[in-house]
């Protein structure tokens, strides 16, 4: 029963004040009716304490009661005031009512709490308030608030135990532009320190553009999946995308991890506009996400690159009257891919390989100068089905940091006016060896009067195998002060032919 007369039915999770019979108050709260004092108390146990913030605003609110109490603890108090405050009430219990104050008190403090220094650097001062400090001036004014200060620069500022919001050097620059007065700051335009978009910035908004004129739409979902996601995809149980943070207090199941991968906000995009009769869906996002391991710069939070992705379904392109739309398949991905090292100066790099979530034997890990940066193909039609979609699926998820690196300065490269030479290599080539490694060798050994060059034919037949096909390579030649003879052109022929051979190749009669 509380001092107001109401019956409180205590849970585990509230606190109180009790002996070894039974609670006598609500923590920081409200007091009990059994131990209130009336004409005919004559004894008085003073007990003052410094109570958990976070318990008493809950069991406030659990029991809906707001009382003068409950809201000065939820709001911390100082853990070194008991003491003073005891004492201090005991004193005026003898003074105004002529009581007698025992000797002798019982202090619980599991673990003290002591002043701590926080470094302050005048120049950080300066760089968030934008006017200039000396260590006289800071100095005074984080004095007035009862703060030890020593030292010229940095400034070491002893924060007393009452002012727990005060932890870090911005905290206190606060403090100094509150007791400065904001008013009293001159009025000026803000400028940055570059000047304007970084590198990286400008090449994120080219990167968007050139997804937009292929013609996706950009998407922006939550930061937030459930394990059962995770399971939909089939990572492996080793995966790093399967170890995401958990949320302390997540509002549902399926948002209970920050995401790892972007892949389920889309395709759960996807599932919502195939539910409302959109049958071509074209969606990317540039985001973060969250793994379960430090960052690699900072050591003290996890790491949280930034990733884009995107998802094609449906027919995707120009549609005429002559002409419909294609419908969807891995070549949509790749060749989207294509796109954008083509646009952001990179050299596209595929590499058929079998991944989770993607159909086996269409898809692809792509590189960024060697690295690993991604992936992109159909997705497993079981997956597709799981996420509630149908037909074919094209995904793609790649590093963004890898895509919007500084390419280099260009160069202009004068364009030669003499004559090129063209010529077609067949090559039987084992399946083991992909054609960008046949094309990397063979175009290697042509050195610098190679101008350009395609793979433009794969053939099969039952004479050549079953793990056997036929790769036809062109490659245009020329020199940018003479015209190449048949007899400059022959070893370099061969040397293309014998670098094929090397690797397993035969030139086809």
């Amino acid at each position: 029963m509380t001092l107001d007369g109401t019956e409180r039915v205590l849970s585990p999770a509230d606190l109180v004040v009790a002996d070894a019979e039974y609670a006598s108050s609500l923590a920081g709260t409200m007091g009990g009716a059994d131990s209130e004092v009336s004409d005919a108390t004559d004894h008085i146990l003073v007990e003052a304490a410094s109570w958990d913030p976070a318990t008493i605003l809950h069991m406030s609110r659990r029991h809906q009661l707001r009382s003068e109490a409950s809201a000065r603890f939820e709001r911390n108090v100082d853990p070194n005031l008991p003491v003073m405050a005891a004492n201090r009430v005991s004193q005026l219990i003898a003074a105004t009512a002529g009581g007698q104050v025992l000797s002798g008190t019982i202090d619980v403090y599991p673990t003290e709490i002591t002043p701590w220094t926080v470094e302050l650097p005048l120049s950080e001062i300066e760089r968030i308030l934008g006017i200039s400090f000396t260590s006289d001036e800071a100095g005074r004014l984080l004095s007035s608030l009862g703060m030890s200060v020593t030292g010229t620069d940095p400034l070491s500022v002893t924060v007393p135990t009452y002012r727990p919001d005060l932890e870090r050097p911005i905290d206190l620059i606060e403090e100094v532009a509150r007791l400065h007065g904001f008013d009293n700051f001159p009025e000026r335009v803000a400028v940055g320190r570059g000047g304007g978009l970084t590198s990286e910035q400008k090449r994120v908004r080219a990167l968007r553009g050139v997804l937009r004129s292929l013609g996706l739409s950009e998407a922006h979902t939550f930061s937030f999946h459930g394990r059962e996601e995770l399971e939909m995809l089939g990572f492996p149980a080793d995966d790093v995308r399967r170890d995401g943070i958990s949320v302390k207090n997540p509002l549902r199941e399926e948002e209970s991890l920050l995401r790892t991968t972007l892949l389920p906000g889309l395709l759960k995009a996807a599932r919502y506009n195939a539910g409302h009769a959109v049958e071509n869906i074209a969606l990317f996002e540039v985001g973060k996400v969250f793994f379960n391991q430090d960052a690699p710069e900072l050591g003290t939070v996890p790491h949280q690159p930034d990733q884009i992705a995107f998802l094609v379904s449906g027919q995707h392109g120009p549609q005429s009257l002559s002409q419909e739309a294609r419908p969807v398949d891995v070549f949509t991905g790749t060749a989207m891919w294509v796109a954008l090292c083509e646009h952001m100066g990179l050299a596209p790099d595929l590499r058929a390989a079998e991944l989770p979530a993607l159909h086996p034997g269409r898809g692809a890990e792509v590189f960024v100068e060697g690295t690993p940066a991604g992936f992109v193909g159909e997705l497993h039609p079981r997956v597709a089905r799981a996420f509630g979609l149908s037909g074919r699926v094209v995904v793609g998820e790649f590093d963004l940091n890898q895509i919007i690196g500084d390419p280099g300065t260009w160069k202009l490269a004068e364009p030669s006016t003499f004559p090129p030479v063209e010529f077609d290599l067949s090559f039987e080539v084992p399946d083991s060896i992909p054609a960008r490694v046949l094309w990397a060798a063979t175009s290697g050994a042509a050195g610098d009067l190679l101008e350009s060059g395609v793979v433009f034919d794969e053939y099969r037949s039952e004479k050549l195998g079953p793990d056997c096909r036929s790769l036809a390579l062109r490659y245009v030649l020329r020199s940018s002060d003479r015209t190449l003879t048949a007899e400059e052109i022959a070893p370099v022929r061969d040397a293309m032919i014998a670098a094929g051979t090397d690797l397993g190749a035969e030139l086809r009669a």
